[in-house]
């Protein structure tokens, strides 16, 4: 059985976290709720602090909570590997022509690391129209 808590740290796992959530446009609040916090002011900051790295202690059972919430398993969740962007030369100037591009590359980029073809061509849509935009001005 993978013990995800054996395998990375806690500033991994927040990374990862934050990184798949902040794909799928979802609040701290929101996944913090979803751990059972009773407010959004206790669901941010339970999530800040652990997107953060801030977090000295992570229990199993929040963690299943999250990966539940998020419809990961623990070996895909493993397996994400965050976005090198220093290795992505060729987009590098979208990054400066189109504004707000860098979360779409991002999210495009986990999709495909999930080999998720959905999530993947609903990114590619809204860098494409983002890319209009630009282009239409």
């Amino acid at each position: 059985m993978v013990n995800i808590l054996d395998e990375l740290s806690l500033e991994e796992i927040g990374a990862r976290i934050k990184s798949i959530r902040e794909s799928r446009h979802m609040t701290m609040a929101a996944l913090g709720m979803a751990l059972g916090r009773p407010t959004d002011n206790a669901g941010a900051s339970l999530i800040k602090n652990l997107e953060a790295g801030r977090r000295k202690r992570l229990k199993e059972n929040e963690l299943e909570k999250i990966l539940n919430y998020l419809e990961l398993s623990k070996t895909d969740f493993i397996n994400i590997l965050p976005l090198d962007k220093s290795r992505h030369t060729d987009i590098h100037p979208l990054y400066k022509a189109v504004p707000g591009i860098e979360e779409f590359v991002d999210a495009l980029g986990l999709a495909q690391r999930m080999e998720d073809t959905v999530m993947e061509k609903m990114v590619l849509g809204h860098i494409k129209d983002q890319i209009d935009k630009i282009i239409s001005k």
